[in-house]
Formats: structure tokens, C-alpha cells, sequence
């Protein structure tokens, strides 16, 4: 009785197989070779986009790098000029006297900071 149950559940299993979906027929098969020439250019498209989107990212992101470098250079170099221009103005004896001095006119402060001390 052994013998007849397995040959029973390999008739109900083949017959699982032959009711549709698994059937090997020649329209599925057609239907599958169409769904993979589709798909695989699909997918070497998308892999072509995706390597392009990273390379404009990447070239992006060196860019801005550059252009960070460029500000900080900039700034470095204003920090020096300002620090330099400081020096110069605190040995100014004219221009301390004229801030001390309480009836000096903004007009002469401003000539002795802008034009004297800048000019220096």
C-alpha cells in the first residue's frame, strides 16, 4: 500500500503542475524570453543613470570643496589685512589724540581712520 500512496501524490503533484501556472507551454515560454529582452536592457539602462547621478555627485562635491577652500583662503587673507591695518592704526599718535579728545569733529576721526590710516 506504500507503493500506491507515493504514486497517488505524484499524480496530484503533477497534476498541481500541469493546471496553469507551471505548465511549460509554448506561449509562456514566448512570454518569459519577451519579459527577459525587455527587462535586461531596462536594467543596464538604470545601472547607466545610477553611474552618472554618482559621478555628477561626486564631481559636486569637489567642487563645493574647492570653493570652501577658496572662502577660508579668503578669509585668512581679510584676517591678515584687518590684523595689519589694527597694527597700523594703533601706533597712530594722531588718531588716538583724536579719540581722546572729545571736541574733535566725526569728520577728522573718520579722515584720520579711512583715508590716513588706510592710505599708510
Amino acid at each position: 500500500m506504500g507503493l500506491m500512496k507515493k504514486r497517488k501524490k505524484h499524480h496530484e503533484r503533477n497534476r498541481f503542475f500541469s493546471a496553469g501556472i507551471f505548465k511549460n507551454s509554448f506561449r509562456k515560454r514566448l512570454f518569459r524570453a519577451f519579459l527577459l529582452c525587455s527587462l535586461i536592457p531596462l536594467l543596464l539602462s538604470l545601472l547607466t543613470m545610477f553611474s552618472a547621478f554618482r559621478e555628477a555627485e561626486r564631481s559636486r562635491s569637489i567642487r563645493r570643496k574647492e570653493s570652501l577652500k577658496l572662502i577660508r583662503e579668503s578669509i585668512i587673507e581679510e584676517g591678515d589685512s584687518i590684523t595689519l591695518a589694527l597694527q597700523e592704526l594703533s601706533d597712530s599718535v594722531e588718531l588716538k589724540r583724536a579719540l581722546s579728545e572729545e571736541r574733535k569733529e566725526k569728520s577728522e576721526v573718520n579722515r584720520l581712520l579711512f583715508f590716513d590710516g588706510g592710505a599708510s
